[in-house]
């Protein structure tokens, strides 16, 4: 079984990617694919297919869809509690320049778009060589195996297909070629192989081992695999469906009616001459225009075709359908809230289905990244429990004016504690979001009384700038 041999489960969902993946990238892409998104019709020949694959219009909802839904999470900043020593690596996480927060992201809009992505814990060899991640999408993690180790799945090989670009032959030009890392655990622990793929003497396709190393924490070799499957659900590594891939089928199926509609409306929209008992007329040039005149034979007429009936209205509903259905499986998100026409009731019910898919992703993301921050750390000689929390506040629910006032005003009335009105402050985004509640109220008072000595000192210094005979007076 050669290197690239992909699991039984890739091979189930790896068209289902592609799919979503051409859904996502937009009209170029789902025209690029021509007949594996829009069918050929019988009876046309290639020159027609392609007419009727330019008119064909794509409506972009599942690429707005997750840009809205990374959005969201992204509303506010992650929070990362991580030991002050490795905090500089943050900045540069993958050394090649990206920071954390953007390398979280991507690894939300993978999970989001395909349901499945990987983040492989890795250092370049030799001792001094700084820890990094690297991000793997669902379509580049092409087969892993597990063991049981007394009772829990523990992985025991995994292999990740990479595209690396080399020099052409005569040095210009830039020719790319596939590779895959092996990452291997054996009973020694844990080793990683490169293979690339080359054509032997005789033009079959061979691969060759180019590379091996055995990444080291503190000088021993790790006895598990730091690579982290990550789905909206959990961090093993079965295949979990995409979240949205059910509105890419309907997205596909509404870019096929809109197809149809445009083809329905080419040749419906401009009338057609006809011509009745013209005698030798296939042998005649018939242009129409301005300045043309006909000579038709004795008893010939003519006349013009014209479209009429409600054939191309079920296509138009049939669009209004599937755009409602696009809008309920997720698209609507991306609208704007309408605070002042709906309740905040008819909000968190009408939203409460993508929130909690929203909430399960933000979770387990955050739990796949801490886990690899913590391996990080472990490399570079720290042990710290590490954590990550994404956003889980999707809805901008900044307090208003008003509603900042009565919350004051109900504390101040002793309605409230000051720690009930603290909590309310930071849920309306009045406070930081990573701010402890007992560590703002020691602030409040650190300030009350820095205030109260400002105003004692003051009252000192009046009394001594008094005059005794003002004084006495008094």
């Amino acid at each position: 079984m050669p290197v690239n041999s992909q699991h039984r489960e890739y091979e189930i969902y790896k068209s289902q990617w592609k799919r979503i993946r051409d859904a996502i990238a937009g009209e170029d892409a789902i025209k690029a694919a021509e007949g594996e998104h829009l069918p050929k019709p019988a009876g046309q020949d290639s020159y027609d297919y392609k007419q009727y694959l330019k008119r064909s219009l794509f409506y972009g909802a599942s690429g707005r869809t997750v840009q809205g839904l990374v959005g969201a999470i992204f509303r506010k900043e992650p929070i990362i509690d991580i030991p002050s020593r490795i905090e500089p690596l943050l900045k540069n996480v993958t050394l090649t320049g990206l920071p954390f927060a953007n390398f979280a992201k991507m690894t939300v809009e993978e999970t989001i778009s395909m349901g499945r992505c990987g983040v492989l814990v890795d250092r370049p060899t030799g001792e001094d060589g700084q820890a990094y991640l690297r991000l793997y999408p669902a379509e580049s993690i092409i087969n892993w195996r597990t063991v049981n180790d007394d009772g829990m799945e523990k992985l025991e090989q995994v292999i990740l297909h990479e595209e690396r670009q080399r020099a052409e032959a005569d040095g210009f030009g830039t020719e790319f070629y596939n590779v895959y890392r092996v990452l291997n655990l054996t009973e020694e622990g844990y080793e990683v192989s490169v293979y690339e793929e080359g054509e032997d003497a005789g033009g079959d396709l061979v691969y060759s081992a180019v590379e091996s190393y055995e990444p080291k924490k503190r000088g021993e070799r790790l006895d598990y695999i730091p690579f982290i499957f990550i789905s909206p659900n959990d961090l093993t590594p079965p295949v979990d469906k995409s979240p949205i891939l059910d509105l890419v089928n309907v997205n596909l199926s509404h870019y096929r009616t809109q197809a149809d509609l445009e083809q329905g409306n080419y040749l419906t929209s401009s009338p057609t001459p006809y011509i009745v008992g013209q005698k030798n007329a296939e042998n005649a040039a018939w242009s129409i225009g301005s300045g043309t005149i006909w000579f038709l034979s004795d008893g010939a007429s003519t006349g013009m075709l014209e479209y009429t009936g409600a054939g191309l209205s079920f296509l138009e509903k049939s669009l209004d359908r599937k755009q409602a259905m696009m809008a309920l499986l997720g698209a609507k998100l991306l609208e704007e809230s309408k605070r002042t026409a709906e309740a905040a009731e008819t909000l968190r019910i009408r939203g409460s289905g993508e929130s909690s898919i929203l909430s399960s992703i933000a979770e387990t993301v955050s739990q796949g990244l801490a886990k690899a921050l913590e391996w990080m750390a472990e490399w570079e000689g720290v042990d710290a429990d590490i954590s990550v929390e994404l956003n889980k506040d999707f809805v901008d629910a900044k307090l208003t004016p008003q509603e900042l006032t009565a919350l004051v005003q109900a504390w101040q009335a002793g309605a409230m504690g000051q720690a009930d009105m603290l909590y309310n402050l930071q849920r309306g985004e009045m406070l930081r979001p990573d701010a402890n509640i007992e560590d703002i109220r020691d602030e409040i008072d650190q300030e009350t009384q820095l205030d109260r000595d400002d105003i004692v000192e003051d009252e000192a210094e009046e009394l001594e700038e008094t005059d005794p005979i003002d004084i006495a007076a008094e």
